[in-house]
Parts: C-alpha cells; structure tokens; sequence
C-alpha cells in the first residue's frame, strides 16, 4: 500500500517515455471500445447489424488520437513555443 500511498501523494505523475504514452493511450482505447460495447450509450443500439465494427472503430480513433497528442503534439508545440517566444522577444525590443 506504501507506493500506492507515495504516488498519489506526487503532485503531478508524468512519464515521458514513448511506451508509457502507448500503453496509456491503449488503455483508453480499449476502455472506450467496451464502454460502448457494453452499455451502448447514445442510441448506439440501432447499430445492430454493425455494432461491433463501429465500437471498434471510435476505440481505435481513440486510441489514435491520445497517441499523437501524447507524442508529436509536444514536438509541434515545442517548435511553435520557441517562434512565439522570439517573436515576443522581437516585438519587446
């Protein structure tokens, strides 16, 4: 229970590494294919026919998505931050 107790107790858990972002976006992916699977949210049971492929389908768009915005928005936004940054430089001078 002491980890436990010792990572809760860290102000912000932050892990950068690529598997780390990959197994957390996985996670989520997967957890919003059963979600929807399951439970069928949304007037989701019309699909009866298709069901499965359209769950499958938004769990791996999910899971997409979380990918590129854990790992290749912070190198987009590090090079746009840096313009930025010059640029307010420029503009203070």
């Amino acid at each position: 229970m002491n980890p436990f107790v010792n990572w809760l107790s860290t102000p912000y858990y932050f892990n950068p590494s690529v598997k780390f972002k990959f197994k957390i976006s996985l996670i989520h992916g997967v957890f919003i294919f059963f979600f929807l699977n399951i439970f069928k949210p949304f007037s989701l049971y019309e699909f009866d026919v298709i069901i499965l492929e359209y769950t499958l389908g938004i769990g791996v768009l999910s899971f997409l998505g979380l990918l590129l915005l854990y790992t290749f928005l912070h190198l987009f936004l590090k090079n746009i931050s840096m313009k930025i940054i010059g640029l307010l430089v420029e503009i203070s001078y």
